[in-house]
């Protein structure tokens, strides 16, 4: 390359190492020794893979379909965004038995560690060239993944007294939508001290922004809560999970408190 007169360009290519390869399959191979475990205490473990590979397959037909539109890698970013925070559900699942007659904040903060350890294993080893998308990636995951569990939250307290899933449902949702404007408002008002704008202008694109990105959220795990509540086994560990009576009677919440059966 270059004049006939220039200094020849040169270029080092090196070839990928075979181990990048098996990259893509750790945070899997992460959750496989998380069933592992809980198939050697019940058999029933392996029907996690039901609402996990039924909604791997929504995403990955999503995800295609989006590569199809000009806007560049979208699709490889959404199953990106995506695939840990479903894997993080299954896993979460699967080491519920391990919330037992805990207390909220440390069944919240295992919760949490286990969504941001995953999605930042995924994350970090997929597109290794390009590191800064991945710096861009790895902190709206990390919000989002909180907005979950701090709607969660929020639907617990409200269904503290019993819990019905249609209910619980919705208040995540609405949970969620509120959580999330919260955020943008607050990033909205970060903006307007660095470029004086006025916050108010667009209340009703972020009010939208919130209400399809909640959408968004909790459509990815509410193939999970129907599935626990239609599977008798992962219905005691959603039980463990969110730690309010109704959903399994009989057995043990928090420390010192039992989900007493109806009365007769």
């Amino acid at each position: 390359m270059g004049g006939d007169k220039s200094d020849p360009v040169i270029y080092n290519w090196v070839a990928p190492s075979r181990i990048t390869l098996i990259f893509p399959f750790i945070p899997w191979f992460i959750l496989f020794l998380f069933l592992i475990r809980s198939f050697r205490q019940d058999k029933k473990a392996w029907a996690i893979l039901i609402p996990l590979l039924f909604c791997e397959i929504m995403l990955l037909g999503i995800s295609k379909i989006l590569s199809l539109i000009p806007a560049r890698y979208l699709g490889e970013y959404l199953y990106s965004f995506f695939n840990p925070m479903l894997l993080s559900c299954a896993a979460i699942s699967l080491v519920s038995d391990s919330f037992k007659q805990k207390r909220g904040l440390i069944i919240f903060s295992r919760a949490l560690m286990i969504f941001w350890g995953i999605g930042i294993a995924s994350i970090s080893i997929l597109n290794i060239e390009e590191s800064s998308e991945k710096l861009f990636i790895i902190p709206f995951y990390g919000i989002a993944t909180l907005v979950i569990l701090l709607s969660i939250v929020l639907a617990r307290f409200f269904s503290r007294k019993g819990f019905k899933m249609i209910r619980f449902s919705f208040l995540m949702l609405i949970s969620n939508i509120i959580i999330i404007m919260i955020f943008i408002l607050a990033f909205t008002i970060i903006l307007n001290t660095i470029y004086y704008t006025n916050i108010l202008q667009d209340i009703w694109i972020q009010i939208s922004i919130a209400v399809v990105l909640s959408l968004i959220l909790f459509g990815s795990i509410l193939p999970f809560l129907i599935f626990f509540m239609k599977n008798q086994f992962f219905r005691e560990r959603l039980a463990w999970i969110l730690q309010i009576p109704g959903i399994v009677p009989g057995i043990p919440l928090s420390e010192g408190k039992t989900d007493a059966p109806p009365a007769s």
